[in-house]
């Protein structure tokens, strides 16, 4: 999975952004994955569809631009995979044709997630909407400043502790521990 560059006085335009996937497949050779998050350099649709023409690119992780910007690059490239990564809309971005995911909120609620994929693969909408529902309150806790460390503290909660994030990541906050405690006690309500 490879970033577009992402430093405000390098961004490259289209034809950059082109020649810089080429000569990641032509080096690296391997599947490659646009991780599409960062908004100074935003992969479009369109551009999306050139990058499919070179050997190696094997799909996008469509972060940046949340639900919508999904759709847009489903309709737009129907040919290609496409991840969803909008954690708290899994089930709409499944519902709207993402070929799986590749998100954080993954890690936190497998179980969870894969419930909302065979919800959308059976069609059943409001077993996938109401787990949805209940997994959104929870990811507006975990999202926020020091993301890395929110999960990893949520990880904690639930008993699966990894430790804290390294620098610059610093320790989540009291308050937000007790937030994401609060917010992930109705999981025990999943079930």
């Amino acid at each position: 999975m490879v970033t577009p560059t992402f430093y405000n006085v390098l961004v490259p335009d289209d034809a950059g952004n082109e020649s810089f996937y080429r000569a990641i497949s032509d080096e690296v050779g391997l599947p490659t994955i646009v991780y599409n998050v960062v908004p100074q350099n935003e992969i479009s649709p369109q551009l999306f569809t050139r990058l499919l023409d070179i050997e190696h690119i094997a799909g996008v992780k469509q972060s940046v631009g949340g639900i919508m910007a999904m759709y847009d690059m489903r309709l737009t490239a129907p040919e290609a995979k496409v991840y969803a990564a909008t954690d708290e809309m899994l089930f709409s971005c499944f519902e709207l044709g993402a070929d799986g995911a590749i998100s954080a909120v993954l890690s936190l609620l497998p179980a969870e997630c894969r419930r909302l994929w065979d919800a959308a693969q059976a069609g059943d909408h409001q077993a996938g909407q109401a787990l949805q529902d209940k997994i959104f309150p929870i990811w507006k806790v975990v999202r926020g400043p020091q993301f890395p460390a929110r999960v990893k503290a949520a990880l904690a909660t639930l008993g699966r502790d990894l430790g804290e994030s390294r620098s610059p990541s610093s320790p989540v906050p009291e308050v937000v521990r007790t937030a994401l405690e609060s917010a992930l006690a109705p999981l025990r309500d999943l079930d």
